[in-house]
């Protein structure tokens, strides 16, 4: 483990650290954790670029406009690696409240299903309704292609982490198909750039009644979003791509029509789908 810089060191003085071991963004992610005191945690990553320093930016960015995000306390380049320091974000991640319902078919855990589906597709259409036309953040398809070109020609893309369907291809062969793939139009709104269970956080309350959000079972409300480091301008698919990849992993393929139909969604873009779903192998 490096050691991180001096002054951040004095903030994590006295606390416990826990290393966690989901989420996929590369950077290695420690949980700080002292009686009595906030839990913080630290993300690290070798400095060949300023991936921690453009999620900071980012985040710093969203939670001037209310965007419920981690709170950056400290960033710095030290010794060859990046530190970020963020505050914790309450809640429970959405992935964890799916595994608890998804096996069980009884009348509570189908409530409980659908006030996650209902409270993921709630809080991303609020997302997608932020007014960001000042965001400096942009991510128009066609730069997006270009980075996964390059990606792909430097050998940078894991081709053992691909999607069944594409078990067994290379990378430079899925370029061909994401160019061709390509959306002959975009709409702009704020994204996330990695909306997947992990990455937002749920309050769950008490069971409630029939007839309230998911038709019975938990009450459920997004508290927030990490891994914010792909956030910024794009097009809705962007999102709504790999939500309903994620939904379809976690909760069940059936629970993904409930989604578009939540988020307002009445005609799916399966060509959009396809692309941005299959743009994610590349990052």
């Amino acid at each position: 483990m490096h050691a991180p810089p001096p002054e951040l060191a004095a903030l994590l003085r006295r606390r416990a650290a826990q290393p966690i071991t989901t989420g996929e963004s590369g950077a290695r992610v420690l949980r700080y954790t002292r009686a009595g005191a906030p839990t913080l945690f630290l993300k690290t990553i070798a400095a060949d670029g300023r991936a921690l320093g453009d999620e900071a930016a980012r985040l710093r960015w969203m939670a001037a406009r209310g965007v419920p995000v981690p709170e950056v306390l400290h960033y710095a380049v030290h010794e060859d690696r990046e530190y970020l320091l963020l505050t914790e974000v309450p809640g429970v991640d959405a992935s964890v409240v799916a595994a608890e319902v998804a096996p069980a078919g009884d009348a509570h855990a189908v409530g409980a299903a659908a006030a996650v589906v209902c409270a993921l597709a709630d809080a991303l259409r609020r997302l997608h309704a932020t007014k960001a036309t000042d965001c400096p953040f942009r991510h128009p398809a066609t730069a997006r292609v270009a980075e996964a070109r390059a990606r792909a020609h430097r050998g940078l893309v894991d081709e053992s982490d691909f999607d069944e369907e594409r078990r067994g291809r290379r990378a430079d062969e899925l370029v061909t198909e994401l160019e061709a793939l390509a959306p002959r139009g975009e709409t702009a709104v704020l994204t996330h750039g990695d909306y997947c269970l992990p990455n937002v956080m749920l309050r769950v309350g008490a069971r409630h009644a029939a007839g309230a959000q998911g038709g019975g079972g938990a009450q459920v409300v997004v508290s927030g979003f990490v891994d914010c480091g792909r956030a910024g301008l794009a097009d809705p698919y962007q999102d709504l791509a790999l939500a309903a990849r994620s939904i379809a992993c976690n909760i069940g393929p059936r629970w993904v029509p409930e989604f578009f139909s939540r988020y307002g969604t009445n005609v799916v873009d399966e060509r959009k789908l396809r692309f941005y779903t299959l743009l994610d192998e590349f990052f």
